[in-house]
């Protein structure tokens, strides 16, 4: 497999070689590395390359150790065409795209509330278990959350998947060490 460097070498430097002061190709993957942090502004992305300058210049030609200021990333994301970078992205991208990929989700019912005047309310919530590839609802789960919670009810149906390979998006409170270590599991004896 190759590296997603290897594809962003491909694109050419539109700039002029005088007063040239940041690389295309260590900026590029800055930027991409800020955005799939959640850093999605030009100002974010100056950001991070400040706050992560010790490691990126671990691994990257930074100028004198100084990361890409905003100013530069806004020039630079001015004059680039992203179709290329883009293109590049998605085929590094698709080399791991072999598994289904699952996105899992719970939602309440907001028409099975009861007591909502109190502060301890009793609703009906529904799991999902969503195929993107498939574009269609694979396996569904009901739970009261006076009765269990929505983490038990991944794990019961994760346990009762059926397809081999898998890659599954679920919620952060999905990942406390007992859920991960059982959801490890899983994925290994898949």
């Amino acid at each position: 497999m190759n590296s997603l460097v290897h594809y962003l070498k491909q694109i050419e430097d539109y700039r002029h070689p005088k007063g040239k002061r940041h690389q295309l190709l260590p900026s590029l993957i800055i930027m991409i590395m800020a955005m799939t942090c959640g850093y999605t502004g030009l100002r974010a992305m100056a950001r991070f390359a400040q706050i992560y300058r010790d490691l990126l210049k671990e691994y990257l030609p930074l100028p004198r150790g100084k990361a890409p200021s905003c100013p530069t990333l806004q020039r630079l994301s001015k004059g680039i065409d992203f179709t290329p970078v883009i293109h590049c992205f998605n085929e590094w991208r698709s080399q791991y795209l072999t598994a289904e990929r699952i996105a899992i989700d719970g939602k309440s019912i907001t028409s099975t509330v009861s007591a909502s005047q109190e502060t301890d309310q009793n609703f009906v919530s529904l799991v999902s278990f969503f195929s993107q590839h498939r574009q269609l609802i694979l396996q569904v789960g009901a739970f009261e959350n006076h009765q269990t919670s929505e983490i038990s009810v991944v794990q019961e149906l994760l346990n009762q998947f059926e397809i081999t390979k898998a890659i599954f998006t679920l919620d952060a409170w999905h990942c406390p060490k007992k859920p991960c270590r059982l959801s490890l599991r899983v994925a290994t004896t898949m």
